[in-house]
C-alpha cells in the first residue's frame, strides 16, 4: 500500500493539470495507482501500449 500512496503523491501533480482538460476517456497502461484518480468507465487500459511489434 505503501508504493501506491507515494505513487498517487506524485501523480496527483500531474493529474489536477490533465482533469481540466475535460476528456471524455483515458488510454492508460494501467499503472496501479489510475483508478485513484480516473474513474472506472473513463478508463481504456491497453495492455500493450508499449510493446514494440
Amino acid at each position: 500500500m505503501g508504493d501506491r500512496v507515494r505513487s498517487a503523491e506524485t501523480f496527483k501533480p500531474l493529474w489536477l493539470l490533465v482533469k481540466c482538460w475535460h476528456c471524455l476517456f483515458y488510454v492508460t497502461d494501467g499503472w496501479k495507482v489510475y483508478p485513484m484518480f480516473i474513474e472506472l468507465g473513463d478508463q481504456n487500459y491497453q495492455q500493450d501500449l508499449y510493446e514494440s511489434g
